[in-house]
């Protein structure tokens, strides 16, 4: 397995792991004359990923694309990793996650993100 620290060429064949901080949201109105994407589809996708759950591209294969667009343009990606030709997927780690890797790995100095 390959592991990258930022985006490849073929987004197909890779997973990333994302951070989603609370505020993030799109512009849905850059995509309502957009015929391939579907607006619900893409809020249910980001509600999804703020409640903490990975998106595949499945999902919905505009939506996805238009995720990760906007998760590279922000660079909230703290990985990706090559997984196969077929399916890609965006997975979330949270701010408590985070904290808790942070604090289990790196000694003394405990801290938290607010």
């Amino acid at each position: 397995m390959k592991i990258r620290a930022g985006f490849v060429s073929n987004s197909s064949s890779s997973s990333y792991v994302v951070f989603i901080p609370d505020d993030f949201d799109l512009d849905y109105s850059l995509y309502e004359e957009d015929d391939d994407t579907d607006i619900d589809t893409l809020k249910g996708m980001i509600k999804d990923l703020k409640n903490g759950q990975g998106i595949c591209q499945q999902d919905g294969y505009s939506e996805y694309y238009v995720i990760e667009e906007e998760l590279r343009n922000k660079d909230l990606i703290v990985t990706s990793i090559e997984t196969g030709p077929d399916n890609g997927y965006i997975d979330v780690i949270t701010k408590e996650q985070i904290t808790e890797i942070y604090n289990k790995y790196v000694g003394d100095k405990k801290w938290e993100i607010y």
